[in-house]
């Protein structure tokens, strides 16, 4: 069961409209990539990108670059 995150970051710098939730999880940091398109937004619903274990930032940013691949594919295949 996943606690309530410990830190949240908004719209990232490499992807922006890409979020980040941030918990510590036994000792190791994990990642929570989301969106939040209007469409979605409106019915309170936030779409969940990849949730993984952080460890290293090349590996952060191939995460990052995941969650975007993810939402573009979201975003083509539920249009409107």
């Amino acid at each position: 069961m996943l606690t309530p995150p410990d830190d949240v970051k908004t719209d990232m710098a490499r992807a922006s409209g890409i979020h980040e939730l941030r918990w510590r999880i036994e000792c190791k940091q994990w990642r929570m990539y989301y969106c939040e398109p209007l469409r979605l937004r409106l019915k309170r619903i936030m779409l969940g990108l990849p949730f993984s274990e952080k460890t290293t930032l090349d590996l952060q940013n191939d995460d990052i670059d995941e969650a975007v691949t993810r939402y573009n594919w979201w975003a083509e295949t539920n249009p409107g």
